[in-house]
């Protein structure tokens, strides 16, 4: 486990590594972009990509290959733990048996006092694994969306979880959403943040938010923000492209956008 910069999490546990391409939102993947580069000297991450690209393969963190993962423990200090960031734990590659084996580490008594956050692409399968699983309060279970197709095919599934928080991570959005179909789905949690591209393709945005009136992202994420908060539904805004840059800093966003909100509490910014 090791501490994250993922705004939203404090530290990541990737005991499975690797993916496979499954929407248009994993074109510019920031976890197959640092297997192939930073990481790439780590074993787990060979063969895993191919420039720059997930080939379809996975494997395990050799750091738990031979260890009993039900034993495994986080330390005393309550963390928002982010589990598979370099992966999809419902990639369908991956045997239901070794999810099982995270899920039992995730729901150990001894870890109550953690925050395990499951993303997923892959919806349905999520809601087929966890199916029989009575998942404590501290498991909180999301999918990633983005664009309005992927909202109305993901979110029935996401809505047979039994998570006691669920939630939509619209990164990268490349598409405005249009918040009536959010309402199908008791939602707990969004966050909302742009593609992470790299050097000189850093916050340029896709065509269908490139629009010629208005800035075509802010515009969005800004209905996105206002409509939800008739609803209660805390927003974290974690990256926006402003002057044809990714920026991070919820402090220069404008001032409608500066939410950074988890479930239950706001941490910083505020819609007034």
């Amino acid at each position: 486990m090791g501490e994250s910069v993922i705004e939203w999490t404090d530290d990541v546990w990737n005991p499975i590594v690797g993916c496979k391409a499954c929407s248009p939102g994993c074109l510019n993947c920031y976890a197959a972009r640092l297997a192939s580069t930073r990481l790439a000297r780590l074993p787990q991450y060979r063969g895993l990509t191919e420039d720059g690209k997930w080939t379809g393969k996975w494997n395990f963190n050799d750091a738990y290959r031979n260890s009993d993962w039900n034993k495994e423990t986080f330390g005393r200090k309550p963390r928002r733990i982010f589990v598979c960031s370099m992966g999809d734990l419902f990639y369908e590659a991956i045997k239901t048996l070794w999810i099982t084996s995270v899920m039992k580490c995730i729901i150990n008594e001894h870890n109550r006092h953690h925050t395990f956050i499951l993303l997923t692409k892959r919806a349905e399968r999520m809601a087929e694994v966890l199916a029989d699983y009575k998942l404590p309060a501290n498991v909180w279970c999301g999918v990633s969306i983005c664009n309005q197709e992927e909202l109305k095919e993901k979110l029935p599934h996401l809505a047979k979880v039994n998570a006691a928080v669920q939630f939509i991570s619209f990164e990268p959005m490349l598409e405005r959403i249009g918040f009536w179909d959010l309402r199908l789905c008791r939602l707990d949690w969004l966050i909302i943040g742009c593609e992470s591209l790299a050097g000189k393709k850093a916050g340029r945005l896709p065509p269908a938010l490139s629009g010629v009136e208005g800035d075509g992202f802010i515009d969005a994420t800004t209905e996105i923000v206002t409509c939800s908060k008739p609803y209660g539904v805390p927003v974290f805004v974690k990256q926006i492209p402003i002057g044809g840059k990714i920026e991070r800093d919820v402090t220069r966003f404008p001032k409608q956008l500066q939410r950074q909100e988890w479930p239950g509490r706001a941490i910083t910014g505020s819609a007034e």
